[in-house]
């Protein structure tokens, strides 16, 4: 039986659930959350900010924990921790409750995304990694597309946010379900990736693409700063109505699919050393056009930013991994992952503080500098990596 075939839509419906739903899902209920959970952007911000450390603890824990329960247990209690945030996030009767739950989400879905791609690339040869990292990230926007209209329609009345996440929990509990009737890789091969990842060596090998992981923190700097803050910059700051909001996520959950699927097409022949340079690009346009006022504007903007939002780790992480030695592979693919979210971290925290001094519209030049500074790096990096290559 051909494992990777049935593991590969199960990881493509965990992304979907554990990021599509479950993280940036909450810039899309943000305004409704804020309006019955009162209080400052800087504080919503920090709540995604610990959301997002609690996923690189889970990520960081998920060789140990893989080491012991292999793929088919972590993937399977993850996503019911997953269901069991989403139910008791509903409940939340403060903002410190709702910071809690989320810290717990991030932890599941931590274990939750490692488990899936690990596994499903585990059920592939190598040579395939790349076009199986682009499918399965897709699943990010398919989640992302599915909820857009159950964000519009939570801003209609008080308390319907709850509503959404009681329901989001649904599919997660079903994901778990159908993981204990997929073949997953024998334990034996979970026990053994999970021992090789020695975060030092990654390091070590990666010291010439400082520029690559500066660029990739900077992306996750102003991605995430979008998602967070974009649909409560339309709604509040450009009087945006329910149906342009609808459209807004749907057109960044679209674009985002259209990124990923043409991101091999990206790592081929000649467009390969110009790939991160293009994705990070793409966004500050999508950064510069959200300047404009407008609906327009803003739905241009989220098409632009979505075409690079899953596109970019995928090429940043098959740049970090071919990069090092081949049993470094894992190592290289958590620093790169730290890198990121170190950025992501950064973004939410920082911005909700300007926010509540300069207003909701000064995101959009943060969310501007992020990409720009990114492509600036990203740039260096394929200088570098051209001077070093000419010189070897």
């Amino acid at each position: 039986m051909n494992t990777g075939r049935l593991i590969l839509p199960l990881a493509a419906a965990a992304l979907a659930v554990d990021i599509g739903v479950t993280r940036l899902g909450f810039g899309l209920t943000l305004p409704a959350m804020k309006a019955e959970l009162p209080g400052t952007f800087g504080l919503y911000g920090m709540i995604a900010t610990l959301h997002l450390g609690s996923y690189l603890v889970g990520s960081m824990l998920a060789p140990l924990v893989l080491r012991r329960l292999g793929w088919r247990s972590v993937f399977v209690w993850a996503h019911l921790l997953v269901a069991l945030g989403l139910v008791v996030q509903a409940q939340a009767a403060s903002v410190e409750m709702l910071a809690a739950v989320r810290v717990f989400l991030g932890l599941s879905t931590g274990l939750g995304v490692l488990s899936a791609l690990g596994a499903s690339l585990e059920s592939v040869e190598p040579r395939r990694w790349m076009l199986v990292s682009a499918v399965i990230w897709t699943g990010v926007a398919l989640g992302m597309v599915i909820s857009a209209p159950a964000g519009s329609w939570a801003l209609e009345q008080t308390g319907r946010w709850r509503t959404v996440s009681m329901v989001c929990a649904a599919p997660a509990l079903v994901i778990a379900v159908l993981a204990g009737l997929v073949p997953f890789p024998p334990y034996a091969a979970a026990r053994a990736g999970a021992h090789k990842v020695r975060m030092i060596d990654g390091l070590r090998q990666l010291r010439d693409s400082t520029y690559l992981l500066v660029a990739y923190a900077l992306y996750g700097f102003a991605y995430f700063v979008y998602a967070t803050f974009a649909l409560t910059r339309l709604v509040q700051g450009l009087a945006g109505t329910l149906t342009s909001a609808a459209w807004l996520w749907t057109a960044f959950g679209v674009t985002a699919a259209v990124g990923s699927l043409a991101m091999p097409l990206l790592m081929r022949g000649r467009l390969r050393p110009h790939a991160m340079t293009a994705t990070v690009a793409i966004g500050a346009l999508g950064a510069l056009a959200s300047l404009g006022t407008g609906n327009g504007f803003a739905i241009a903007s989220a098409m632009l930013v979505g075409l690079g939002l899953t596109a970019a780790p995928a090429v940043a992480s098959a740049y970090a991994r071919e990069r090092v030695d081949a049993d470094v592979g894992p190592s290289a693919l958590a620093v790169a992952t730290i890198a990121c979210a170190a950025g992501q971290m950064a973004g939410p925290v920082l911005t909700g503080v300007v926010i509540d001094v300069f207003g909701i519209e000064s995101m959009a030049v943060l969310v501007l500098v992020g990409y720009a500074l990114a492509t600036v790096f990203a740039k260096l990096d394929q200088l570098h990596q051209m001077r070093m290559h000419q010189s070897s």
